[in-house]
Formats: C-alpha cells, sequence, structure tokens
C-alpha cells in the first residue's frame, strides 16, 4: 500500500492517470505548470531557440525524478558530451535521479566509472532490495564515488531539487554547496522519498525537514538568468502534461507500472543496458532535429 501512495504522489505533479493503473480509488490528479515553463515555441523556432541559446552558452537541461532508471540519463549525458553540447559549463538542474547526473557530469567522473557503479548498486538493490535502505546504499556510493573537490565543481552549476516540509512543502533548488558532505546531503535529500527511502519522513537538510525534491519539482529548469532549459525525463512524454515541455524522452515502450516498478526496484541488468542505450539514441534525435552538435550530427 505504502508503495503504491509513493508511485502517486512521485508523479502527481505531471502524470495523466491511464486505465492500467492501479489503486483502490480513482485518482484525480491536477496539473501544477512546473517553475520555468512557457507556451511551447513551434517545432522551426524551437530549433533556432535551442541552437542560438547553446551558440550563447546559455542552454541547460532539467532531469526529472526516475528512480532506479538512472542509466536513460547516463546515455543522454554522455551523448550530448561526445556532441560538445553537454560540457563542464553546461547547467544542470535534477530532481532525485536528475539531481545525481547532474553532480556525476560535474563532478568530472568518467562516464565508465558513473556506469560501473550504477550497475553495482543496482544489482545490490537487486539482491537485497530497497525499501527502507537505498538512503544506506546510495549514500556509500557517493562517498565513494564523488572526489573531495565535488562541491567546489558542482557550484553554480547544478541545481538540485529538494522539499522543504515545514511551515507546509515547498520546493527550493540548490545549487551553492559548502562541502562535499554538503553537496551530498543534497543529493540525498532529493532522493528522499518520503518512509520508503531510508524509513522516515524526511531528513534533516540544513537544519530543517526535507525529503524528496520531485514531489514539488517534478522537472526542474536551471534557475539561472537567460538560460533555456531543455528538460529530460526516463518517462514516455505521452504520459506527461503538455505544459510541462518536456524536449526528450522514451518511446513508449512499456506500461506505467512497470516502469514505476523499475524506478524503485532495479530491472535486470539487460534491461537497464538497453535503458543507456535508448538515452544515446534519443539525445541524437534530438540533437539532429535542433541542428546541434559537433558536426551537426551526421546524416
Amino acid at each position: 500500500m505504502m508503495k503504491a501512495l509513493v508511485h502517486q504522489r512521485f508523479l502527481a505533479q505531471s502524470v495523466i492517470p491511464f486505465r492500467s493503473f492501479q489503486s483502490r480509488r480513482r485518482i484525480h490528479f491536477r496539473f501544477r505548470a512546473a517553475p520555468g515553463d512557457a507556451e511551447v515555441p513551434v517545432e522551426g523556432e524551437q530549433c533556432n531557440i535551442v541552437a542560438e541559446a547553446l551558440k550563447r552558452g546559455k542552454l541547460g537541461f532539467g532531469f526529472s525524478a526516475g528512480g532506479l532508471l538512472f542509466p536513460y540519463y547516463l546515455g543522454i549525458v554522455n551523448t550530448l558530451n561526445e556532441l560538445n553540447v553537454i560540457t563542464d559549463a553546461t547547467p544542470l538542474a535534477g530532481a532525485s535521479a536528475g539531481s545525481l547526473i547532474a553532480a556525476c557530469h560535474h563532478s568530472g567522473l568518467p562516464a565508465q566509472q558513473v556506469k560501473d557503479a550504477c550497475f553495482l548498486l543496482a544489482d545490490d538493490c537487486r539482491r537485497k532490495g530497497t525499501r527502507g535502505r537505498l538512503g544506506t546504499v546510495l549514500s556509500e556510493f557517493l562517498y565513494d564515488l564523488l572526489p573531495q573537490d565535488a562541491h567546489e565543481r558542482c557550484n553554480h552549476k547544478t541545481f538540485v531539487a529538494v522539499t522543504r516540509a515545514w511551515p507546509r512543502p515547498q520546493g527550493e533548488l540548490i545549487s551553492e554547496f559548502h562541502s562535499r558532505e554538503d553537496l551530498i546531503e543534497a543529493l540525498l535529500t532529493s532522493c528522499h522519498i518520503p518512509w520508503w527511502f531510508q524509513g522516515t519522513i524526511g531528513r534533516n537538510f540544513r537544519g530543517a525537514l526535507h525529503f524528496d525534491g520531485g514531489l514539488t519539482n517534478f522537472c526542474p529548469a536551471v534557475n539561472a538568468p537567460g538560460v533555456l532549459t531543455q528538460r529530460v525525463t526516463c518517462f514516455p512524454a505521452a504520459r506527461l502534461r503538455r505544459a510541462i515541455n518536456i524536449a526528450i524522452s522514451p518511446p513508449e515502450q512499456y506500461d506505467l507500472n512497470v516502469l514505476l516498478g523499475w524506478a524503485f526496484q532495479p530491472a535486470e541488468e539487460a534491461v537497464l543496458l538497453a535503458f543507456l542505450e535508448q538515452g544515446s539514441k534519443d539525445a541524437l534525435a534530438w540533437a539532429k532535429s535542433n541542428g546541434v552538435g559537433d558536426g551537426h550530427v551526421a546524416q
């Protein structure tokens, strides 16, 4: 029952319910436009806007909550980095799993190292479960993975979505980190799904109770002057409200219940590899459609 409730909250800001969604009562989601959303331009205008933003160094990316579907984001960032679209200077925002890919990129970690760590974590969770222990496992991996100067590398380029619990749930974007530990605490807070993550409703972050950033800012935009954010999600855009303006998402191959299940409990390694490959394909398609990337993407 708790997992079903968390599923509902996990995408409540943006997902349209559909027939196969299982619940004991009918759920009616009411859309709230995500911060930074604007009217969606037509295709040609969007292409010009993206290319111009990249040219001016004002193109950023926002990654949605996604749990253990993280490999999709890894495929996207690796490919856009190879195309010189995402660089060390590109501002990246993220909630939950989205915050992890942003921090990993700006910490300067090699792609293979991030992939290996991701698949080791998935294997651990597959064998031992995630409920109530994911926080401990993820904390160990982050402390092992992130370099000592990770906070300095991420400052003002990595925007981590968290939710402040009191006096009412309110989304915050953290982009300045005082230490490596402060950065890791921000990332763990962004991933802290109440009760599921570590058996508690939230965690004490900077002296106040906070929890999962995706519950109030599912797919955050970069909070910096003049930056055009391209939003990315590992869930099919067809399941999201139009006004969220998703730029990159996977095709609709799986039932949403299946995807949500994999977000909480990792899929088999072959499936995760397929998500990584799909992320790369979708990044290439996006770059080609917007006429960006080194060589404007080979035909």
